[in-house]
């Protein structure tokens, strides 16, 4: 049986703007001075305030976001809320009917298709029950300029359908590796997935100061050419050691939103891990 905590809560409508209050009274012009020259100083601030009240023109767009060494375009009236570090962490992007979830480790070598499938895997466990379930690569989704693979996941339960895409791709640049969720209302994924994939689009891996890159040195006569032959000759490999498979965890938790006893509204969350 699946255990639905009913941990799912839609994310709020992002405001408009702060409230204003605007009592319309008029500027005091009792006062013994010039009144022309005070009416028309009433009027260029009453002018003054119209101009303060016209909207930001970027207000709608897009913003960068930056933490954890990497940064993305931030959709306008989504929210982030980062746990972790740069070295292992996610990140939680909320947006009108919409969560993304980006998270990262250090790369063991893992191939991305091979933590997709440990997804499907998840998936088909025996405590996951879908009257529907389906689970197929998607078309590969554009992370820091390479062509990354996906995987588009559907599912139905107690009549409510829900559907995730999941891509996954590591960084040489600062040697972690990288998988993101998307989940969207049924009624606005189209929109939403368009949003998902500008994040993915706009990704940028910034490393960190533990990776440096190494320039040529230009040959000298001070001797280290010599030392460092005689230092590499000393060394002889008995045998090379076969290094473990590199594997990641992977489990499917779900989170549902009730009402009436019915379930609305259905979600879940990939659990990944070295």
């Amino acid at each position: 049986m699946v255990d639905f905590s009913d941990q799912f809560s839609m994310p709020p409508i992002p405001g408009f703007g702060s409230e204003l209050n605007l009592d319309g009274a008029m500027p005091d012009l009792s006062r013994e001075t010039d009144v022309g020259a005070e009416q028309a100083r009433g009027r260029r601030l009453a002018i003054d305030d119209l101009f303060s009240l016209r909207p930001d023109p970027k207000s709608g767009e897009e913003e960068r976001y930056q933490g954890a060494n990497f940064s993305f375009e931030l959709p306008p009236g989504w929210t982030a809320a980062l746990e972790g570090d740069r070295y292992d962490g996610n990140l939680t992007l909320e947006g009108t009917c919409a969560l993304v979830r980006i998270g990262w480790f250090e790369d063991s070598g893992i191939e991305p298709g091979d933590v997709l499938r440990q997804v499907i895997r998840g998936y088909r466990s025996d405590y996951l029950r879908f009257s529907i379930l389906t689970a197929e690569a998607g078309e590969p989704v554009t992370v820091d300029g390479e062509r990354c693979p996906s995987l588009n996941v559907y599912y139905m339960y107690s009549g409510q359908e829900s559907q995730k895409r999941i891509v996954a791709w590591p960084s040489p640049v600062s040697g972690r590796f990288f998988f993101a969720s998307f989940w969207s209302c049924p009624e606005a994924w189209d929109e939403n997935l368009e949003r998902f994939d500008l994040i993915c689009e706009s990704f940028r891996d910034e490393g960190s100061e533990r990776y440096v890159e190494l320039e040529p040195r230009p040959a000298t006569q001070d001797g280290w050419g010599t030392v460092l032959f005689e230092t590499l000759s000393s060394y002889h490999f008995a045998e090379v050691a076969v290094p473990p498979s590199p594997e990641v965890g992977v489990r499917v938790v779900m989170e549902s939103h009730r009402e009436g006893g019915q379930v609305t509204q259905l979600a879940s969350e990939e659990m990944i891990s070295p």
